[in-house]
């Protein structure tokens, strides 16, 4: 997803946040760029112990790879 909007919006550079609803409350998160929330999202994951380090990259490789491929192939402006 950040590397579609990345490729769409033409800039890594968005200053975002969103709060994670836990059983204690909400908890406020802020990035400043869609780089610095993806790993930071991969980070979570592996401190979870959801997955591997080496895992997570090659799953955002690889979804970069198919952001890449959607946005040139799929993608297309709505005709006017």
């Amino acid at each position: 997803m950040a590397e579609v909007m990345r490729r769409l919006i033409g800039t890594d550079q968005l200053t975002f946040s969103a709060s994670l609803l836990l059983p204690t409350g909400p908890l406020p998160r802020s990035w400043n760029s869609l780089s610095e929330a993806e790993k930071d999202v991969m980070g979570a994951r592996i401190w979870a112990g959801i997955h591997f380090r080496t895992a997570d990259e090659h799953g955002i490789a690889l979804g970069h790879a198919i952001a890449e491929n959607a946005v040139n192939t799929v993608m297309r402006p709505l005709a006017r």
